[in-house]
C-alpha cells in the first residue's frame, strides 16, 4: 500500500512539474492611454506609460522596459513599446503610435494689449490669465521715424515683463505685433513723393526695432521673439490696396529680402549667420506673418448691415474669408480677427463684429473661429498656424 501511494505522489509532482514546463502565457502588458495619439512639433513628448501582469508571475509593471523612436523635432509616426518577460522567459508587450505633426491651430491667444503708460505697470498684469500657447507683445499706436517706435517697450521694460512671465511658469512663443498707422506704409507701395521723404521704407523701423530687442533679450538670457507679425494698412476695409494678396506677398518677399540682406550686417544674416547668432535672430518659426481681418462689410455685400450673431451669418464669414488665403505661398499666413478695439463691445468701429448693443459674445465668436479653422483644415491643413482672438477683455477675466 505505502509503495502505491509513493508511486501515486510521484506522478502528481511529476505532472505538475511537466505543467509549469509547459507556461507558454506571455504577460499581458496595457497601454496607459490611447494606443494613437498625436503631439505637437517641437513639443516636449513623455509617454504615459503601461502596466504589466502575468497569470504566473503576478504583477510586472515594474519590469516594463521601453524602447521610443520619438523625434518631435521631425514631423513624422515613432513608435513607443513596452515589453515584458516572465520567468519563463515569455515576452508580452504593447505598442503606441506617436504622430508628430504641426503645431495644432488654436482657436484663440490672449494678448498683451498694452500702450503707453501702461508698459510702466507691467508687473500688475494678470498672468495667469494667459493662454500658455502664445503671446503677442503689441505694440499700437503710429510709428517713430527714430527707432525704436514710441510706443513700444524699451529693452528693459521688456525684460522686465518676460522674467516677471517666466517667474509664473511662461513658456510659450512671443510674438512682436507692430500696429502700423496706413500712412506709415504709403511710401512702401506708393510714390507719395511727401511719404517717402518722412517715412523711407518706415516698415524697416519695426524689423531693426525687432532685432534689437531680441539682442537685449539674448544678452540677458531671455527667450527670444520668434514671430513678427506687421499689420498691413488702417484695418478698417478689405477693398483697400494695403491688404491685397499681392500687397501682402510684396511686404512678406521684402521682409525676407532685408532680413536677409548680406549688406546689412553679416553678423545678423540669416545666410551666413551661425550657431547663437542664428538662433538669436532667425528662430525656425519666425517666418510667420498674418493678414488682418476687420470689416468685410464693405468688401462683401453679404456681410454689410447690423451683425447680429446667427449660424447661417458664420458660414457667410467664413465662405467669403477664407479665399483671402493664397494657399500657394509656403509662408505660415495667419489670421488675426479683432473683436474689439477698445475697451468697450464693439460699435460702429468694428461692424465685422456687431454694432451698438448687438454684438458678438465670447461664445459667439468662438463658434466663428472655430467654423474659420474647419474651413482652413478642409483645404489645407498647413496654410494656417493659427487663428486669434484679439480682445482687451482677456486680461481683465
Amino acid at each position: 500500500m505505502k509503495k502505491l501511494l509513493y508511486l501515486f505522489s510521484t506522478i502528481l509532482i511529476v505532472a505538475c512539474n511537466s505543467d509549469d514546463n509547459n507556461d507558454v502565457i506571455a504577460p499581458i502588458v496595457t497601454l496607459i492611454g490611447e494606443s494613437s495619439i498625436t503631439v505637437s512639433q517641437y513639443s516636449t513628448y513623455v509617454d504615459a506609460g503601461a502596466t504589466a501582469s502575468d497569470d504566473v508571475d503576478g504583477d510586472l509593471t515594474a519590469n516594463i522596459e521601453t524602447t521610443s523612436d520619438v523625434d518631435t523635432n521631425t514631423i513624422g509616426t515613432y513608435t513607443v513599446t513596452h515589453s515584458v518577460s516572465n520567468a519563463l522567459g515569455n515576452v508580452g508587450s504593447a505598442s503606441r503610435q506617436v504622430n508628430v505633426g504641426v503645431p495644432t491651430p488654436i482657436d484663440k491667444i490672449n494678448v498683451l494689449w498694452q500702450s503707453p503708460p501702461a508698459w510702466d505697470s507691467i508687473t500688475a498684469m494678470k498672468v495667469a490669465t494667459i493662454n500658455p500657447a502664445k503671446l503677442i507683445i503689441s505694440i499700437s499706436g503710429g510709428i517713430n521715424p527714430s527707432p525704436p517706435p514710441s510706443a513700444g517697450p524699451s529693452a528693459t521694460q521688456l525684460i522686465q515683463f518676460i522674467t516677471y512671465l517666466t517667474t509664473y511658469g511662461y513658456t510659450g512663443e512671443l510674438v512682436m505685433h507692430p500696429d502700423v498707422a496706413i500712412g506709415s506704409w504709403l511710401g512702401f507701395w506708393s510714390s507719395h513723393p511727401w511719404d517717402d521723404v518722412h517715412y523711407p521704407d518706415p516698415w524697416k523701423l519695426y524689423i531693426d526695432y525687432y532685432k534689437e530687442l531680441n539682442i537685449a533679450l539674448h544678452s540677458a538670457g531671455q527667450k527670444q521673439m520668434t514671430e513678427l507679425l506687421i499689420e498691413t494698412g488702417k484695418g478698417t476695409n478689405m477693398n483697400n490696396p494695403f491688404t491685397t494678396t499681392e500687397a501682402l506677398n510684396d511686404l512678406f518677399t521684402s521682409f525676407k529680402t532685408y532680413m536677409n540682406d548680406i549688406g546689412l550686417d553679416p553678423s545678423i544674416n540669416k545666410l551666413s549667420a551661425t550657431g547663437a547668432a542664428k538662433d538669436r535672430y532667425f528662430p525656425s518659426i519666425a517666418d510667420h506673418y498674418y493678414a488682418q481681418m476687420y470689416d468685410m462689410g464693405v468688401d462683401v455685400p453679404a456681410l454689410a448691415g447690423i451683425n447680429i450673431y446667427s449660424p447661417d451669418r458664420v458660414n457667410v464669414l467664413v465662405t467669403n474669408m477664407i479665399p483671402f488665403i493664397n494657399l500657394t505661398r509656403l509662408d505660415k499666413v495667419c489670421y488675426i480677427f479683432t473683436y474689439a478695439d477698445t475697451a468697450y463691445p464693439p460699435s460702429v468701429d468694428a461692424p465685422m463684429f456687431g454694432e451698438t448693443a448687438a454684438y458678438w459674445n465670447r461664445a459667439h465668436f468662438t463658434e466663428f473661429v472655430k467654423a474659420f479653422k474647419i474651413g482652413l483644415q478642409s483645404q489645407d491643413s498647413n496654410a494656417c498656424t493659427g487663428v486669434w482672438w484679439m480682445s482687451r477683455f482677456d486680461l481683465n477675466e
